[in-house]
C-alpha cells in the first residue's frame, strides 16, 4: 500500500512512506514507538533521556532515508 505523503505545508503530496513500514524498520533495531498511524509516529521521551538515547533515533532515521530513498543525480 502506498499512501500519500505530507508536505511542509500540511499539504498531501502524491507519494510517501507508510509510517507503519518506518515503525517496522526501527523496530528491527530495538527502538520503541509508542503509537503509528497512517502518516504518523509518537515516540515518548523522559526528561532524563541522554543524548545517545535519542541521538540512535535520529541516526536509524537517517540510515533509513538513505537506505529508502533515491538520490538525485
Amino acid at each position: 500500500m502506498v499512501t500519500p505523503g505530507l508536505a511542509n505545508d500540511g499539504a498531501f503530496e502524491k507519494m510517501g512512506i507508510p509510517a507503519t513500514l518506518v515503525t517496522a524498520y526501527l523496530d528491527q533495531r530495538s527502538i520503541q514507538v509508542e503509537k503509528t498511524t497512517d502518516f504518523t509516529i509518537l515516540f515518548l521521551f523522559s526528561l532524563g533521556v541522554t543524548k545517545g538515547k535519542y541521538g540512535t533515533l535520529i541516526n536509524a532515521l537517517l540510515h533509513f532515508k538513505e537506505t529508502m530513498m533515491p538520490t538525485p543525480h
